[in-house]
């Protein structure tokens, strides 16, 4: 039996629900803040920092920021993931609203977004300072909690270890600009993003 997933979004939050086989393991992506998961039926265990814990249904499970977990099927069960999105439509919700292009030259790497309008790139944070560019449209930017907005054409300087947001306004195009010896996207995101380097 696979895992069978369906996405709901309502009112700005968006579900994703998992229907897992018993004795099924799946790793869980180490992000930049704390994700929450309600187990609504079944049982699992979570392994987090080396201790394993278990949840029988119901369960609300919140598992801390920059650091991958192990959630292992105890018996069959139906997992839902929760969080906040501007997407309007389940399909904005699942296919995040933009695409990447990835360029490295000389030890810079530019990583391209094309982001269409009401979009949300996930939050997240650097390892070290460094340079984004709006080379097209109007976005808002939300560095620990203080939004600014932004059009183009323009050069934002974000600091090192500090959560931020961007939201799309209208259709746009953003250049973050990271300074690495690494010639390949994931192994640029495993030194350049705070947690990343958890990630299988």
């Amino acid at each position: 039996m696979t895992i069978q997933t369906q996405d709901i979004l309502v009112d700005g939050v968006h579900l994703r629900e998992s229907v897992i086989p018993a004795g099924r393991s799946i790793t869980t992506k180490a992000r930049p803040t704390n994700r929450v998961y309600v187990l609504a039926d079944g049982a699992v265990t979570v392994e987090d920092t080396g201790v394993k814990t278990g949840y029988r249904a119901p369960a609300y499970i919140q598992l801390a920021a920059d650091r991958e977990c192990e959630i292992v099927t105890l018996t069959d069960a139906t997992l839902y993931g929760i969080d906040p999105t501007p997407a309007k439509s389940v399909k904005q919700a699942v296919d995040k609203g933009f695409s990447i292009e990835h360029y490295f030259v000389d030890g810079i790497y530019a990583k391209q977004m094309t982001i269409d309008k009401d979009s949300k790139i996930p939050t997240h944070k650097h390892v070290y300072d460094h340079l984004s560019i709006l080379a097209q449209g109007r976005v808002r930017v939300t560095v620990n909690q203080e939004t600014v907005e932004y059009v183009a054409p323009a050069a934002i300087e974000i600091k090192r270890d500090l959560v931020h947001t961007l939201i799309a306004m209208e259709d746009s195009v953003w250049f973050c600009i990271h300074a690495t010896e690494a010639t390949d996207p994931e192994s640029a995101d495993k030194t350049i993003i705070v947690g990343r380097n958890n990630v299988i």
